[in-house]
């Protein structure tokens, strides 16, 4: 549960850099600009703003990533490394596993976070890896808890809202959560290249390909992980030898792609 403020006024303090910020109307905000990784040591960092006439004010601890980092990942989460089953009858598994199960005992993909342990380590400068989810944000601090108590390499989780908007008819392809959220890591990392890892349930071929397409010279390569979406990787192995995609690995298990 949560309560959204909407076009509230916020403040943002960096050392003696002060920015203005107002949250939309579903009462999120984003702040995108570069920031001198070696400041993030010993600046302040806090967010602030005056709610009920009282002054609310939050340190924040921010990562530090430098631009020359060569390639980084960008990995989907659900029956990517977390089993959620979003594809068992209307969803009934997956619901019943995130209301009661706790994130200690949700079962990580077997050698996912040994494969995204050995591929970080194998970049020299060590480079950035996102969690990418179609959850919404209110399951942040529960797929936190999920990825730290199964080892998952330290990284940046990017979710989506959860409102009304959800209920209105999917928009298109380059208008979803994931293809806009690649996007914009695309535009904040713009010299670093991509893995992007995801599996055969739904629409990550889709989303990946397109943006491979995109930008050719930004993807590494892209690697699915087979869920039994028998229909769904039919699909997607035609569609790869009848327009060539190159770049493109189905998988049947992680331990495939570690040497």
């Amino acid at each position: 549960m949560s309560w959204e403020i909407k076009r509230q006024d916020m403040e943002l303090r960096i050392g003696e850099d002060v920015y203005p910020l107002q949250t939309d109307h579903e009462g999120y905000f984003e702040f995108i600009k570069p920031i001198d990784p070696s400041i993030l040591e010993s600046t302040m960092i806090e967010l602030s703003s005056n709610i009920s006439n009282r002054r609310y004010t939050q340190s924040l601890q921010l990562d530090a990533y430098n631009d020359d980092v060569p390639l980084g990942i960008i990995s989907d989460i659900d029956d990517t490394i977390l089993m959620t089953k979003v594809k068992s009858f209307f969803r009934i598994k997956m619901l019943f596993y995130t209301i009661f199960v706790n994130p200690f005992r949700r079962k990580p993909i077997e050698n996912a976070a040994l494969f995204y342990h050995k591929k970080l380590a194998s970049i020299k400068g060590y480079g950035p890896i996102i969690y990418l989810s179609n959850s919404p944000w209110n399951m942040y601090h529960y797929l936190k808890v999920f990825l730290e108590y199964n080892h998952f390499p330290k990284g940046e989780l990017q979710l989506r809202d959860f409102g009304r908007q959800m209920l209105k008819k999917k928009p298109p392809l380059t208008q979803q959560n994931k293809y806009v959220e690649i996007e914009k890591i695309l535009r904040v990392f713009s010299t670093t290249k991509f893995i992007l890892v995801g599996d055969t349930a739904e629409k990550d071929f889709d989303i990946y390909t397109t943006i491979m397409k995109e930008h050719p010279t930004r993807i590494e390569d892209i690697f699915l992980l087979k869920t039994g979406n028998v229909k769904n990787e039919s699909r997607i192995k035609d569609k790869i030898k009848v327009e060539e995609i190159k770049g493109v690995a189905l998988v049947n298990e992680f331990s495939e792609l570690i040497d």
